[in-house]
């Protein structure tokens, strides 16, 4: 189990992973405010990249671009 929460009741994100899956998890990062998680894993000699956003509620654009550039960021390790 994987999560990112925020220091209130209203945001969090999980990942939850099957007891029968067995992935070989290289990165974990999470946001301080319970928006995102972001895992690589190895799983049968591929790189898997998990992503899981709570979006804000209004359209933020810079939200969606900064989630990328993270994932860029990562990727290129």
């Amino acid at each position: 189990m994987y999560f990112s929460h925020g220091q209130r009741n209203s945001k969090g994100v999980m990942v939850l992973i099957n007891s029968n899956f067995d992935p070989n998890v290289q990165i974990v990062q999470t946001d301080h405010q319970g928006r995102w998680i972001i895992l690589n894993m190895l799983l049968d000699n591929k790189q898997i990249w998990l992503i899981n956003l709570y979006g804000p509620n209004n359209d933020d654009p810079s939200f969606f671009e900064n989630i990328y550039k993270m994932y860029q960021l990562y990727k290129q390790h």
